[in-house]
């Protein structure tokens, strides 16, 4: 006479039978959680490639407009000075406005330093606080 237990009904699978099978599908989802990543990686990697294509082609344009207005702005200048000293002068206002644009990227705040004394930006520790709730 066979006992009919819970879990030993013929149609179950056994215990270990369970397992196995969710930890195949652990590790199912964690290689279907790997590939999406790697696809992910792939799309921002290809975008980040065009956005980089079209930042030189603008920067080589813009480049290019600047130098035939500081062009034009020399010959308009010789129309009252001489050649070299439209040349000296357009120069000298390019020098000045690189060097203060300079200046202001060196005045810009850099990448805060890391102390490792000191907790990170946002960590609290709540037995210092008076309005916190004490630990019994």
């Amino acid at each position: 006479m066979q006992s009919t237990l819970p879990g030993n009904q013929p149609n179950e699978p056994s215990p270990i039978a369970v397992v196995v099978r969710a930890v195949e599908a652990g590790q199912r989802m964690v290689l279907d959680r790997v590939e999406l990543m790697q696809l992910e990686v792939k799309q921002s990697l290809k975008s980040a490639g065009q956005a980089a294509g079209f930042a030189a082609a603008g920067g080589s344009a813009l480049l290019l407009g600047w130098v035939a207005v500081a062009a034009g702005l020399v010959v308009l200048l010789n129309l009252v000075l001489p050649l070299w000293a439209a040349f000296g002068l357009v120069g000298v206002v390019h020098m000045a406005a690189g060097g203060a644009l300079l200046m202001v990227a060196m005045k810009k705040p850099h990448a805060p330093q890391l102390d490792p004394k000191s907790p990170p930006q946002g960590a609290t520790d709540l037995t210092h606080q008076p309005d916190a709730v004490p630990v019994r």
